[in-house]
């Protein structure tokens, strides 16, 4: 179950698992056991800094054990900024895009296409807060590690290897995949 401090999207999310749970336990399990092996099958072979490492798997429960982002997902990183009022420097914007080029690129060198790229699926280590380039300023700080980010790429569930001839299907996230995606597969 979520946690404590869990977000109304996160509670949303899990009440939604536990309703179709207890509706069809056995294909629920099925279908959870299907995504798990398909994300293991990727994670187990990749190491990369930006690409959130495979820890171990559990078998009872089921569950794949990764390593633990201390700041949560970019989503969550860019809501603070969002609330709080303060923009976000070039200098961050840049660093966040470059990493995830970087475990994209990655990937495409293994082989594997992504195929659920947002801001959910992107996990912080380092990441400024907000204001805190105003309050160094202030107190006379030094400025050297104010854009300090880390992120790495998560979530390998609908993640496919390529083949020689392409990769069939279409996948991704509604609201996130490409408009001629969603008409192509309506």
């Amino acid at each position: 179950s979520p946690g404590v401090n869990a977000d109304e999207g996160t509670v949303a999310a899990f009440d939604a698992a536990k309703a179709k749970w207890d509706r069809d336990p056995q294909q629920y399990a099925s279908k959870a056991y299907c995504t798990a092996r398909q994300e293991l099958s990727v994670l187990i072979h990749l190491k990369h800094g930006n690409i959130v490492s495979l820890l171990g798997i559990c078998v009872n429960p089921l569950a794949i054990v990764l390593e633990l982002a201390p700041l949560g997902a970019l989503d969550q990183q860019l809501k603070h900024y969002r609330r709080s009022g303060d923009k976000l420097t070039a200098k961050t914007c840049q660093l966040v895009v470059l990493q995830i080029a970087k475990s994209l690129e990655y990937l495409h060198q293994q082989h594997i296409i992504y195929r659920d790229l947002k801001s959910e699926n992107v996990l912080a280590w380092q990441f400024p807060a907000p204001f805190s380039r105003a309050q160094l300023d202030e107190d006379g700080g030094s400025r050297k590690n104010l854009d300090q980010v880390h992120v790495k790429l998560a979530d390998y569930g609908i993640s496919r290897p390529t083949l020689p001839t392409g990769v069939k299907g279409f996948g991704g996230t509604e609201g996130f995949m490409a408009p001629e995606i969603v008409k192509y597969n309506g």
